[in-house]
């Protein structure tokens, strides 16, 4: 047609005939007016050059086009071979105006001169990320170009860079949902630019300038967990949490026993079966847990004794002969209205009555000294007086020690080592003037303080009398009946001062001061406000939280509290809604209470608690109607009171010796025993020996107190004595 070439390239149709197609034949039935329409383009042979330069397709060359003729140019991209790709970036074009972004693989255009188009293309290289098994990767591995943010990378990625690369994961890495295992890095492996050194990190650095394959290696882990409820020392490992590599041979043990606990094996899951042994050992597979089970074993006490059937037993006081544990009971014998003591001689009780004159015989306290003899403070009603008496090995010897008002209610008496030998001190009641008294025997006669005074209000009643073990410093706990606090107070240079130890709601009431070994007081006391039993300690200048001993009821009331020489604590007590005699001690790790006597009325009345130089317990106690015993035997085979408990501590004995007890660290050790022993039967004796010992105790004190602030001479002392 007028010497132009025209090529058909398809059709466009209606009715019958297809929408489209291509080529230059159509096949179709007709059955409905229909039409076809046939595309032509021109070839060839026009004056237009068109130049397209491209590696890839549109492949490169040149063909001429007639003036005004639409053209459609396309890139094939991208172009991928193996780990590369080619992806069109744009295109430069001289000659017919293109309206297109420069950025275009793919645009038309009207051909009007000659035309040159040029395709650009930049080559991106494949990044390859294996990161543990399966479709997650593990460690959520993060890419960061050129020092940039991190970013996180998919398994397959494309990038065109000259900058550095920096690939890393997280690790430990636990999976989403997963519970006790985790994977560790233990460093990477691949194939391209990347380095060969060095390959035990979570991160490696380099240039993406080829195809590049990176394995980061993972190392399975299963979380091992130790517990420990009554958190006991002995279990190895320890415990806590533990992270071993899969396939790791675990081995573990825990103490037989320690204390009053006995192990009863572990319960375990996982990778390991619960077992009654105290050792295990196993191949971890799985998350794995071992928790260590423990058998609490309670003081063993012997059913109890009715010692007196016809009294109400009122005001018992207990002291226990150390080696032995034999017991002296006083207590007021309500039927008669006298003082009585009763002991254990080993086959038999003996009662004796000690003082008879009128209603006498309340509030008794008691204590044993070196020589095993008794030494009792007590009350007479009838005269509102304070009496001491002592059995001297012959027989009973009383003294007045206070006769001004209505006083000696709540007496408390202890030993005390003085220049002149071991004397009495007591502290008590003052009902006339409401206040807290403190006698000391001197001389013939006794020597009395006022601890309080009236202006400060109703002070005095349950009091409790203690010695520090190192310094023979008297200590008073006692109940603040104006405020109803919980107080203490201490004699320094004479001269009494008084604190308020508890004032949180009316606390204070049946008072039981105690000094552990490490010379530090402790307080038993009633909270009334919660009827619970209570426990306070005095650490350095400061008392510590109460503790709750026991909460559940009406608990506390007529409470006694010792120390045995590895710091344990020990309260009897009256549990007084449920009329029953009570038991608590500290195990170390928790308080254990036990029910020891609930058999008739007004159970657990008037407790004392005295314990033996083994540390076992014995307590004496009231009924409506008896004076009841009850106690964990004492040991036949010998062994060293020095290692169970503090005689020190429960106000018996002959009084300390202050060298060879800052020496030792307690009076319970057998070198003390020994030497007070020796002190009291055959110097105090003697006239030059009783010269002596009162020199020794005029310099003796400041010598102790050097002494404890010097490892070194401890040591030396202690290796002389025990010589």
């Amino acid at each position: 047609m007028d010497g132009d070439t025209y090529a058909c390239i398809g059709y466009a149709g209606t009715g019958s005939v297809p929408v489209a197609g291509t080529g230059n034949s159509v096949t179709f039935t007709i059955l409905q007016n229909s039409t076809v329409t046939w595309n032509w383009q021109k070839q060839g042979g026009g004056t237009n050059l068109l130049t397209i330069n491209s590696p890839f397709p549109p492949l490169p060359g040149y063909t001429r086009l007639y003036d005004d003729e639409l053209i459609d140019v396309s890139a094939q991209s991208p172009v991928e071979g193996d780990g590369y790709r080619w992806v069109c970036t744009g295109f430069t074009s001289t000659g017919s105006s293109i309206q297109a972004p420069s950025t275009a693989s793919s645009f038309s255009f009207t051909i009007t001169r000659n035309t040159t188009i040029n395709f650009l293309w930049d080559i991106y290289y494949r990044l390859d990320v294996t990161s543990g098994d399966g479709d997650e990767l593990y460690g959520d591995p993060q890419l960061s170009i050129g020092g940039g943010p991190n970013q996180p990378v998919s398994a397959e990625s494309w990038w065109s860079t000259d900058m550095p690369f920096r690939l890393s994961v997280t690790t430990p890495y636990t999976p989403e949902g997963a519970s006790g295992v985790r994977y560790t890095c233990l460093g990477w492996e691949g194939v391209g630019n990347i380095p060969q050194d060095d390959t035990s990190t979570s991160e490696v650095v380099f240039f993406l300038d080829q195809p590049t394959h990176i394995t980061f290696l993972w190392e399975t882990q299963y979380k091992f967990t130790v517990y420990n409820p009554r958190n006991l020392p002995g279990p190895s490992p320890s415990v806590g949490t533990y992270w071993h590599p899969e396939g790791t041979v675990i081995n573990g043990s825990c103490i037989d026993s320690i204390g009053y606990y006995t192990s009863m094996g572990y319960e375990a899951t996982g990778s390991l079966t619960s077992s009654s042994t105290s050792s295990f050992q196993f191949t971890i597979n799985a998350p794995t847990t071992v928790e260590w089970i423990w058998q609490l074993n309670l003081p063993d006490f012997i059913t109890s004794e009715t010692l007196d059937d016809n009294t109400t037993g009122l005001y018992t006081s207990l002291a226990r002969e150390p080696q032995t544990g034999y017991p002296w009971i006083a207590y007021f014998d309500s039927v008669p209205g006298d003082l009585v003591v009763m002991n254990w001689d080993g086959s038999q009780w003996i009662k004796q009555t000690v003082a008879t004159i009128g209603t006498t015989g309340q509030y008794a306290s008691l204590v044993l000294d070196n020589q095993l003899h008794p030494h009792i403070a007590y009350y007479d009603a009838t005269e509102g007086d304070l009496w001491y008496a002592n059995w001297t090995g012959v027989n009973w010897e009383r003294i007045l020690v206070d006769a001004d008002g209505d006083v000696g209610r709540y007496a408390s008496i202890s030993l005390i080592t003085t220049p002149n030998g071991i004397v009495p001190a007591i502290a008590y009641y003052d009902d006339t003037n409401g206040i807290l008294k403190y006698a000391q025997l001197s001389g013939s006669g006794f020597a009395v303080q006022d601890v309080t005074a009236p202006a400060q209000g109703d002070r005095g009643k349950y009091c409790s009398l203690a010695f520090d073990g190192f310094q023979n410093v008297p200590s008073i706990a006692y109940y603040d009946a104006s405020e109803g606090d919980l107080m203490f107070a201490t004699r320094i240079g004479g001269v009494w001062f008084s604190e308020v130890v508890s004032s949180v709601g009316d606390v204070g009431r049946f008072a039981s001061l105690s000094f552990n070994a490490d010379n530090e007081p402790g307080i038993a006391y009633y909270d009334l406000t919660n009827r619970d039993l209570k426990f306070i300690l005095k650490s350095g200048n400061n008392w510590l939280t109460p503790v709750d001993v026991d909460s559940a009821g009406d608990v506390g009331q007529f409470c006694s509290l010792k120390f045995t020489a590895t710091n344990i604590p020990m309260i009897s007590y009256a549990d007084y809604g449920r009329e029953s005699l009570k038991f608590a001690f500290f195990t170390g790790v928790e308080w254990v209470t036990q029910v020891l006597d609930d058999q008739g009325t007004n159970v657990g009345w008037y407790t004392s608690l005295g314990l033996d130089a083994f540390g076992n317990p014995g307590i004496s106690y009231a009924t409506a109607t008896q004076v009841r015993y009850k106690a964990v035997e004492t040991p036949t085979e010998p062994q060293n009171p020095g290692d169970n408990n503090n005689i020190g501590t429960d106000g018996g004995g002959g009084g300390g010796c202050f060298v060879a007890t800052s020496a030792f660290g307690t009076m319970a050790s057998g070198a003390v025993q020994t030497l007070c022993s020796v002190r009291d039967s055959g110097l105090n004796s003697a006239i030059p020996g009783s010269a002596l010992v009162s020199l020794y105790y005029a310099v003796s004190p400041t010598v102790a107190d050097r002494m404890r602030m010097s490892a070194s001479s401890r040591a030396l002392v202690r290796a002389l004595l025990s010589e």
